[in-house]
């Protein structure tokens, strides 16, 4: 499960990357195009059993990541910067969001 989860994460943190900067807050369109991701992710693997978790996880992973960094330019940098704290918190998250959402 541990692999899903980070294809997931980097699935839908790569739609974040793309943010304008001039949009530096997340607005809702930006939100719901990271949820949309996510669970378009986590719906390709074959396992059927996954809806459930996908439905528990992509919300939980966007609210937390946003609630992390609420600045999307800032999450940008960050991200493309690959910095090991930061990249830390991401796979928290994302753990977190696993295994308790």
């Amino acid at each position: 499960m541990k692999s899903i989860r980070a294809i997931l994460l980097s699935g839908a943190v790569a739609v974040l990357t793309s943010i304008s900067p001039a949009l530096a807050e997340w607005s809702e369109a930006n939100r719901q195009l990271f949820l949309s991701k996510c669970l378009t992710s986590c719906k390709r693997t074959d396992d059927p059993g996954l809806a459930a978790f996908c439905a528990r996880y992509c919300p939980c992973a966007t609210r937390d990541i946003e609630r992390a960094v609420p600045d999307a330019e800032v999450f940008s940098r960050r991200f493309e910067a690959q910095e090991p704290a930061f990249m830390q918190q991401l796979r928290d998250i994302g753990e977190a969001c696993a295994r308790n959402r």
